[in-house]
């Protein structure tokens, strides 16, 4: 009785130390109760178990897209604990549409875009979050692309959306993720990430396909 009493007591300190965390850490207002806490609970998450170091920036006011490199499911939660700003992210409808994924990406106002199908719901709804003065993040290789692979070009509707918005983007780079390539398992084994500020490209900025070729080329480190 009294073993089950200690055990009791430990799993409810444990669960309002989880839950002052999201409390306490929390910094930027996503618009939602639940998702502020999520925020603040991910900051902690990625700092003290992935160890997250960030190149200090500062994302301009107004509409911005923000770009990465993308090599794990890691990495929209890494960006996000790094992001001064609440980020709406471009999400494949496939892992949108999952029930253990929903619950937390349509809160946090995540855009879902149908791979296989018609984008322009997407591009259309990007669009009007970024004429909202919202900042909009996405991976712009089109999904993971690890540094050893070959480098996939980069997708040129991302450069069509900023041009159309007329909104600066900003480009950064991950580094340090343990189990690159991987699903659940980079969530799970401690890493020493970095995230990375790399430059800011001018509302107004012609980006043409070398242009394009060279900002793919550094976000994967090269």
């Amino acid at each position: 009785m009294t073993q089950n009493l200690l055990t009791l007591i430990i799993i409810l300190v444990v669960l309002v130390l989880i839950f002052s965390m999201g409390i306490i850490y929390h910094r930027v207002n996503w618009g939602s109760r639940f998702i502020n806490w999520f925020e603040g609970w991910n900051r902690f998450y990625c700092h003290f178990v992935h160890g997250l170091d960030i190149t200090p920036f500062k994302l301009p006011e107004g509409p911005v897209l923000l770009i990465c490199n993308h090599m794990s499911a890691l990495d929209p939660l890494l960006i996000s604990a790094a992001s001064p700003r609440p980020l709406r992210f471009l999400v494949a409808k496939e892992e949108y549409e999952r029930p253990y994924f929903k619950w937390l990406l349509k809160p946090a106002g995540c855009i879902p875009v149908d791979r296989d199908g018609r984008v322009e719901k997407a591009f259309r709804e990007a669009i009007r979050r970024l004429k909202n003065n919202e900042a909009v993040a996405l991976f712009p290789h089109g999904g993971m692309q690890l540094d050893t692979e070959p480098h996939k070009p980069l997708k040129q509707g991302v450069f069509k959306l900023a041009e159309l918005v007329n909104c600066p983007i900003a480009c950064f780079r991950l580094t340090g993720v343990r189990a690159p390539g991987s699903t659940f398992r980079s969530l799970l084994f401690p890493a020493r990430a970095k995230l990375e500020f790399l430059q800011l490209i001018p509302a107004g900025t012609k980006v043409d396909k070398e242009m394009r070729q060279k900002i793919g080329l550094k976000l994967l480190g090269k």
